[in-house]
């Protein structure tokens, strides 16, 4: 990574770890992951604009741990069918305030309109900025970054390829209550290899993600959070089992596995996680805070239940507890709402245990923002009404109440019918419903009365006549093709305008012309460089440093002359704390040995300690 100093001024740094699971370092050190407090997802309001820029910004900042060499993003987009691209820059900071170049993550998942990207850092740091193009900021619905660090070996174990799933089938004990088994959602299987196969306890959790409302999401949701996951270093997904909003079940993590959702509490302990986020704060972009539904506290007892009968686990505060209650645990994790109703999942059997409204009712009722429905007393179903409960008159049951038309430019401001530029957006709209929407990529034209808005035709290539070839369009390196436009490269050091029939180039600033063009033979720090009027011709790097010489003599490498002083040498020998390879009396390598430098009997090379 490139490095230059700056102050940092006027950035406000917000520590974000997204998800109520706790960071670990991979593979087989499972047991003794770090704590890290869940914070909630970012929305794109918290990405501030930059001036005279088209892009946007936000700083977010390691936790307690201090530094970090990787940061996996969880990337939610408003339209879930949005398959197209969406770049992420990240431009790291350490902790002496050095300040490194621009990286572009690398996207591991993507899935419709989820996604996981992740960037590594050359050095530990402990800041970064995310930036997003400004008209794509306005796709994104929550943005979950978190830090992590990753040793080399442990990188290198991450990259092996998965092979497909090939776990032992889920119990059939779970299999009867209904629990899906991974392979309802992902053909991989699981890179752990650490057993646990006494589990002895329970721990609940939250996401802190959006619930989705259909199988698919639910499903895509499962191996977008598992790739996240992966991305921070971890073996696997880090939950046993995630519940969603209508009662499903899924298996996560296979549970012979030790889990990852506790910090140095994870041996013996299954993970159970509701998809969704139950506090009264925090919930942030992820939506909510939301209620658990009678369905969930169903499947969450009905799930305990059976586990506790598996593996003797009794049904007590101190057997099974939420993540918060765990020592040495300062999150909220798994929020207000569901720590409150953990009574009920313990003691389940046979219905939610929720809260008696429906004594001496039938049919469907409104509490507060929740649908209960009502069997002779019992209560069947609660159902978070997303838009609100509608009481309705004697004898009608109540209901949600509907969602509201959504406001799009097609009907904000009376119902579009016809085609209509919105910023560089080119919309059809049919009496106020939205057709389609394109992205006018040289701007959208409003056309007069009665015509069509359309799309800017005219770009660099085009303008003055059809061009062929690369030019310079201020600092842009633009390829032109007959006038269409192939590519278009920002440079980042001004762009260069060469001779007729020579293409134009961007400005190169290296070594031979940074203080002017150079011509000969210089030391660049151990490099000895040839240049020709401020071109560079070739770099060597020169193994015992490089000789500046007196003015209008060729710089040169450095001679070591160990390997001749005494005779012509061949082979490996020690020079005080040095080991130094010699061939015919020239030099091949020289290494500096840490804990000192060996001499052997004749005939069998001298070695590092």
């Amino acid at each position: 990574m490139t490095m230059v100093r700056m102050m940092l001024c006027g950035m406000l740094p917000i520590a974000f770890v997204a998800a109520c699971v706790d960071n670990h370092i991979p593979a087989q050190h499972e047991a003794t992951e770090r704590d890290d407090e869940a914070i909630a997802p970012l929305a794109r309001q918290a990405f501030a604009p930059v001036s005279n820029e088209t892009y946007a910004l936000t700083t977010v900042t390691v936790d307690e741990r201090g530094t970090a060499n990787r940061l996996a993003i969880m990337l939610d987009l408003a339209d879930a069918e949005d398959d197209a691209d969406l770049p992420v820059m990240v431009r790291a900071v350490d902790a002496a305030g050095t300040v490194f170049d621009w990286q572009e993550t690398e996207v591991t998942f993507a899935e419709g309109g989820l996604r996981t990207h992740l960037v590594t850092f050359d050095a530990e740091v402990v800041q970064a900025d995310i930036r997003i193009d400004a008209e794509d900021l306005l796709r994104v619905q929550t943005l979950s970054p978190a830090f992590s660090t990753v040793q080399e070996e442990d990188a290198a174990e991450l990259g092996v390829a998965e092979a497909a799933q090939s776990e032992a089938p889920l119990s059939s004990a779970l299999s009867a209550i209904g629990v899906k088994p991974r392979s309802a959602w992902t053909t991989l299987g699981s890179a752990c290899t650490s057993n646990d196969p006494n589990k002895y306890r329970m721990a609940i959790h939250h996401t802190v993600t959006q619930t989705g409302s259909t199988q698919a999401q639910y499903e895509a949701k499962m191996r977008q959070m598992r790739n996240w996951h992966r991305d921070q270093g971890w073996c696997d997904i880090g939950y046993h089992f995630v519940i969603t909003v209508d009662g499903t079940i899924f298996e996560a993590r296979p549970i012979k596995h030790i889990g990852a959702h506790v910090a140095y509490s994870n041996t013996g302990n299954i993970g159970i996680s509701f998809m969704g986020c139950f506090h009264p704060t925090q919930c942030g972009a992820a939506g909510g805070p939301h209620q658990p539904t009678a369905a969930m506290i169903n499947a969450a007892g009905k799930l305990v239940k059976k586990l506790s009968g598996i593996y003797g686990i009794a049904r007590t505060s101190s057997k099974i507890k939420g993540h918060r209650q765990h020592p040495n645990v300062s999150k909220a994790c798994p929020g207000d709402y569901v720590i409150n109703l953990l009574p009920q999942i313990r003691n389940w059997n046979g219905n939610s245990g929720l809260p008696g409204f429906c004594a001496g009712k039938t049919g469907h009722w409104c509490v507060g923002d929740d649908l209960v429905e009502c069997d002779s007393g019992d209560e069947v179903e609660r159902t978070d009404c997303a838009h609100g409960c509608q009481s309705m008159p004697a004898g009608t049951p109540d209901q949600c109440k509907a969602p509201p038309a959504p406001t799009t430019f097609c009907n904000a401001n009376g119902d579009k019918t016809g085609t209509w530029c919105d910023g560089t957006w080119l919309t059809v709209c049919d009496d106020g419903d939205r057709v389609s929407r394109t992205k006018c990529g040289n701007g959208c034209q409003s056309m007069p009365s009665g015509t069509p808005d359309q799309c800017v035709q005219t770009t660099f290539c085009n303008a003055d006549g059809d061009k062929t070839g690369t030019w310079c369009d201020g600092d842009w390196l633009t390829v032109c093709d007959d006038g269409d436009r192939v590519s278009r490269n920002k440079c980042d050091n001004g762009c260069q305008s060469m001779p007729a029939g020579t293409p134009d180039q961007c400005v190169s600033v290296t070594f031979c012309n940074a203080d002017g063009d150079k011509t000969g033979t210089w030391c660049d720090g151990k490099w000895l460089t040839v240049c020709d009027d401020g071109d560079l011709v070739s770099r060597n790097k020169c193994p015992v440093g490089c000789q500046s010489m007196p003015a209008g003599t060729p710089d040169q490498c450095k001679v070591d002359d160990f390997c001749y002083a005494d005779g012509t040498k061949t082979g490996t020998w020690c020079d005080g704390n040095d080991l130094v390879m010699c061939d015919g009396g020239s030099l091949s390598s020289r290494t500096t040995c840490a804990q000192g430098c060996q001499s052997m009997p004749q005939g069998t090379p001298d070695q590092c300690n």
